[in-house]
């Protein structure tokens, strides 16, 4: 059903406010939003075709754009449930939106979920200051002089490799898993290699 489609997860956190997301979302063949995050994508004008969740935050009844699916399941949070649902349904990818804001434990909680929850699925997760990419093999990646960057892992056995970095980096483990944060693009593209598991890969915007 969602097979090869572009697909928008909207949470129920900080709406986006970055000036390019509102005109990218409108780009997606299926968005999807989260529980309570219905009424703020309705708000903005976007209309999204499915809504998952619990349905605590918002009344299962007042949704009258797109279908409202209802997965009850508490230890899994919103992200996790959309993003198994995506999966279940032939999904590739997803691009997630307002995942970060208001709450700092739903945050961290969703960016174990990028690294720990769907590994056959590739992740984008937007906030309004830069971008997380899952990755789950070697992947080159656009950037420019100067972006700041930072490699995740919650696997302390993956060893990476990554070049156009300031910072080298070659055949590290990820021991602590933040080990390889804070370091800077030398120019349009980078690359990061892991040799099992799934990384994140953090891109800050220019905000200038």
């Amino acid at each position: 059903m969602l097979q090869n489609k572009k697909i928008a997860i909207i949470l129920n956190g900080l709406f986006p406010s970055h000036r390019d997301h509102l005109k990218n979302i409108a780009a997606y063949n299926t968005v999807i939003a989260c529980d309570g995050a219905y009424t703020n994508a309705c708000d903005a004008g976007i209309k999204p075709d499915y809504t998952i969740g619990d349905f605590d935050s918002v009344n299962k009844e007042q949704i009258s754009h797109g279908e409202a699916i209802h997965i009850i399941r508490q230890n899994d949070n919103d992200m996790s449930k959309a993003m198994e649902w995506v999966s279940q349904n032939n999904g590739n990818s997803v691009d997630i939106y307002g995942g970060g804001g208001l709450r700092d434990d739903h945050y961290l909680s969703n960016i174990f979920v990028l690294l720990e929850h769907c590994p056959n699925l590739s992740k984008r997760f937007f906030t309004d200051f830069g971008v997380f990419t899952s990755q789950r093999r070697e992947h080159k990646y656009k950037s420019y002089k100067g972006q700041q960057i930072s490699i995740f892992g919650s696997d302390k056995t993956i060893i990476v490799s990554a070049k156009g970095l300031r910072y080298s980096v070659n055949n590290l483990t990820l021991d602590p898993g933040y080990r390889l944060s804070l370091n800077e693009s030398l120019g349009s593209q980078f690359s990061v290699t892991n040799s099992h598991g799934t990384l994140l890969i953090y891109q800050a915007y220019d905000l200038k």
